[in-house]
């Protein structure tokens, strides 16, 4: 699986979160102030309007215990931008675009495990394609540059209720939260 990067988005490895936050993934979704949350097994996405907000979140995580950087590498947790992933050198983070519905049309930058198999995308619940963040940001296929790409792997399947859109316009992904 890999997790939707979207905005300004702080990246969080799941083990350490079930180390480090009371209650673990499932209590760090319901609680979160982000704009909004996903996970899968191995990664969690937080979502924030502004790098600000994002650096005052993670500065509360880290009273838990949680660790930013050590050495100039992201250990617990890192800041990633759609356009580049990971803006710390991170080992645990990978980034690449896929085609959400196999459409190169809708492609969404996301961030998996390195080596993970890439088989589903993992959104926030309710997200859709349709009027996303990744849908204003237009991302095109980079492949010429090295990024590593995931191309027509971005299908799974929506737990989410269809809310009368086409399912064209309906994300391939889990629903993060039935997970969490």
């Amino acid at each position: 699986m890999a997790v939707l990067v979207e905005g300004v988005c702080l990246l969080l490895r799941c083990d350490s979160v079930n180390r480090l936050y009371p209650g673990g993934v499932a209590a760090l979704a319901d609680e979160h102030t982000a704009q909004a949350v996903c996970a899968d097994e191995e990664l969690m996405a937080l979502t924030f309007e502004d790098s600000d907000a994002a650096e005052e979140y993670l500065a509360e995580l880290e009273q838990y215990g949680f660790r930013h950087l050590h050495n100039d590498m992201a250990v617990d947790a890192v800041l990633a931008d759609p356009h580049l992933g990971p803006i710390s050198p991170c080992g645990w983070a990978e980034y690449g675009q896929v085609a959400v519905d196999s459409d190169e049309a809708k492609r969404v930058a996301v961030c998996s495990m390195p080596g993970a198999e890439v088989s589903e995308l993992c959104v926030p619940k309710g997200w859709r394609f349709k009027g996303s963040l990744s849908e204003e940001l237009a991302l095109e296929d980079e492949g010429d540059e090295g990024e590593d790409e995931r191309e027509g792997e971005g299908e799974g399947e929506d737990e989410g209720e269809g809310e009368g859109e086409d399912e064209e316009d309906e994300a391939a992904a889990t629903d993060d939260e039935s997970e969490a």
